[in-house]
């Protein structure tokens, strides 16, 4: 038993008597959440990164083989007399490649001893929770863990053919361009109270917007959501910040109608340009082009936990043999380099015309396939969990046409259901739980869930934004 010397005598009373029961059971407890935030946020944060910075090894020796081959046929046109500007300009990209490669790979070693910084602060932590005299000593801080190292961009020189002598003839080599993305913390997830549906949602406020028409929304704070939509005779080359009583507190004027945003931060969005194929990036200050989807037409788009932004896209198919369109969805990192393409699972075509794309609390890929009448829902590296076609056999409806979706705290996910009306709720493994104000939402398109577990749903037919309050 451990005591307080001074507590046993009579005239001490300079502290409150605790029980060391109780501060086991505390300090358990931290123990615990530190473990699941370890386990659950943070390791899978690193892992990711991880990833990227491996594709984008990969890329980069792809791109320095690209670009050795172009130095190299310029220079078999010129024969001899110009081999030493050759060997020059070889011996340039040999020496940014070098340091382009040995920086991420360094960048590489950083996170994966991170990672096993992580994976012994877990076991020791783990095998800790059972050792009640060295628990009351440990100190329970993963602050440290909690933020990225900073990164280095690198932009790979470009070989530019030149005119005149021999060596303008042949062209010029651009040094290696590098910046540097800041260090950041990772963001925390929302917090798992546990909430039920309930058993009469209802709707907290209806937001006139002005326009006829709501193509998506994107929450910006638990007061306003960002919206794009048109009017009946007009495009709309807007994307506006409207509060719940329907103020319009910001306008970010666009080079087209955006049809699908998503949220990079409160003050800025990612929309999808089918014009002319890129996802830009805006905001008051910050207009500019983040990804080129090159033959394929982009459309719903969403930003995930860490940053990276997830895009569905489709095209015509070149031979109409069984599909007429072709249709993926590809993730990006937060500078716009791809990382993953999303289109087949164990030989079979995934989706016929993804429309709308979210990742849920677990990292899984939600989407919905207009072509298939279907929500297609994949892991974080694009294998298929399941699909929900719409609780058809309940009987309440005869189809089932998903748009837009999102997620909820508890891991559940929320799709509109254009033609009827409706917002169906599922969980993270594809069990239907409600419907949401069934028949009261005219052609409800896109939604979004704020940080109170709020749903926000676009009514494409009569300008409205709903908010609907459904968990308790």
């Amino acid at each position: 038993m451990c005591v307080c010397n001074e507590c046993s005598k009579k005239s001490h009373a300079r502290h409150d008597k605790v029980l060391v029961k109780e501060l086991l059971d505390q300090q358990s407890r931290d123990l615990m959440k530190n473990l699941a935030e370890l386990k659950s946020v943070i390791k899978p944060v690193f892992e990711r990164k991880l990833d990227a910075l491996k594709m984008k090894l990969a890329n980069a020796n792809k791109g320095y083989e690209v670009l050795e081959r172009e130095i190299s046929m310029c220079g078999d046109k010129l024969h001899r007399d110009i081999d030493s500007v050759v060997e020059s300009l070889k011996s340039d990209a040999k020496k940014y490649r070098d340091e382009h490669l040995t920086e991420l790979q360094l960048e590489i070693t950083v996170i994966e001893n991170k990672l096993k910084d992580i994976q012994e602060a877990m076991t020791e932590r783990e095998n800790l929770l059972s050792k009640s005299a060295q628990l009351l000593e440990f100190d329970a801080d993963i602050q440290h863990f909690k933020v990225i190292p900073e990164t280095t961009n690198f932009e790979l020189p470009v070989f530019t053919p030149g005119q005149g002598d021999v060596k303008a003839i042949f062209g010029q080599l651009s040094s290696l361009i590098t910046s540097v993305s800041p260090s950041y913390a990772i963001k925390r997830e929302r917090s798992k109270k546990s909430k039920r549906i309930m058993r009469e949602p209802y709707i907290q406020a209806s937001v006139t917007v002005g326009e006829r028409y709501v193509y998506d929304v994107t929450c910006a704070s638990v007061d306003s959501v960002w919206m794009c939509g048109a009017g009946v005779f007009y495009h709309d080359y807007n994307v506006r910040l409207i509060g719940k009583n329907g103020e319009n507190k910001e306008t970010l004027e666009c080079p087209i109608n955006p049809r699908y945003i998503a949220l990079k931060s409160p003050t800025c969005v990612v929309f999808s340009d089918d014009s002319d194929k890129t996802i830009k990036l805006w905001s008051r200050d910050l207009q500019m082009i983040l990804v080129r989807t090159g033959d394929w037409t982009p459309k719903g788009v969403d930003v995930t936990m860490s940053g990276d932004i997830i895009v569905c896209q489709f095209k015509k198919a070149e031979v109409a043999a069984m599909h007429s369109t072709l249709s993926r969805v590809v993730r990006y990192d937060e500078n716009g380099s791809e990382l993953r393409i999303m289109e087949y699972c164990e030989g079979k075509r995934l989706f016929k015309l993804a429309l709308f794309v979210a990742e849920n609390r677990n990292f899984d890929i939600c989407v919905s396939d207009e072509g298939k009448h279907a929500v297609v829902v994949l892991d974080k590296i694009g294998k298929m969990q399941f699909v929900y076609k719409g609780n058809i056999k309940s009987g309440k409806y005869h189809s089932f046409n998903p748009r837009g979706l999102d997620t909820d705290s508890q891991g559940n996910i929320l799709i509109s259901d254009y033609l009827n009306y409706t917002v169906h709720i599922i969980d993270q493994h594809g069990t239907f739980l409600h419907y949401l104000m069934r028949k009261q939402l005219k052609l409800p398109l896109g939604l979004s869930v704020d940080e109170e577990d709020k749903v926000w749903v676009g009514e494409y037919s009569n300008g409205t934004i709903s908010v609907i309050e459904y968990l308790t």
